[in-house]
């Protein structure tokens, strides 16, 4: 067992702490090995009910994979898909539990975090939780199961996987990627009347249609995601 997992047994609840605060607790293949394993022994042994994931340190629960340490495999080791595979295997396991599991999402909560976090059955976000699916920014799509709920998410779901949006608790749990708040009732700008550029902009499947409205849109935040969108995607895509 590496450092970068703690693992422990309080009661009939075991916990999972991931420890890489410096770098907000950004996934690698070992992290993701050992909390399958893990869950794989928890699971079996009945004198455990529940557990609980955390994150150690005060910036947030997982920032995703390691992107610098998954560049450098994809270069030099070619095993290096064996992480994403490790990570869909580890998130159908979360999604799949006998046991329920519950999953503290504080602060920074992205990416391949949001794979650990949001296919639990309890979620818990709070004051500070910040969440995105970055993916977009480089190249990507949003994988590690979030595609399949903010699909069905409408405009605000579209928005998020299209432009990388970065949201609230209190917008996951609108969008039910999250079931509770730790802090209260909490904002949910996305969904704000502030924000119906969104409802208006993303009515479409189309992407094409999507950026025009975005860009012609008379709201700078529309032509902002209109921005972001057409740099994140290929010309082709945008320009038809």
């Amino acid at each position: 067992m590496s450092d970068q997992i703690v693992t422990e047994v309080a009661g009939s609840t075991a916990r999972v702490t991931l420890n890489r605060p410096e770098v907000i607790n950004a996934l690698t293949e070992p992290m993701l090995t050992e909390m399958h394993e893990a869950l794989v022994r928890w699971g079996d042994d009945d004198a455990i009910t529940a557990v609980e994931f955390l994150g150690a340190g005060h910036r947030g629960f997982c920032a995703g994979a390691d992107v610098r340490a998954l560049a450098a495999s994809v270069g030099s080791d070619p095993s290096w898909l064996r992480f994403l595979e490790t990570e869909y295997a580890l998130n159908i396991l979360i999604a799949d539990y006998p046991k329920p599991i519950t999953t503290h999402l504080r602060g920074v909560t992205m990416g391949g975090g949001m794979g650990l976090g949001c296919h639990a059955a309890r979620r818990i976000v709070y004051a500070d939780t910040v969440m995105a699916m970055p993916e977009t920014k480089i190249g990507f799509f949003p994988d590690v199961g979030i595609m399949h709920q903010l699909s069905r998410a409408g405009a605000v779901g579209r928005h998020i996987a299209l432009t990388s949006a970065t949201f609230t608790g209190g917008d996951a749990i609108r969008l039910g990627l999250a079931d509770e708040s730790a802090d209260g009732d909490l904002p949910a700008p996305l969904f704000d009347d502030s924000a119906a550029w969104i409802e208006e902009c993303y009515a479409s499947d189309d992407p094409v249609e999507i950026a025009r409205a975005l860009e012609s849109h008379p709201d700078e935040a529309a032509r902002e995601a209109g921005r972001a969108l057409r740099a994140r995607s290929p010309s082709r895509c945008t320009s038809r």
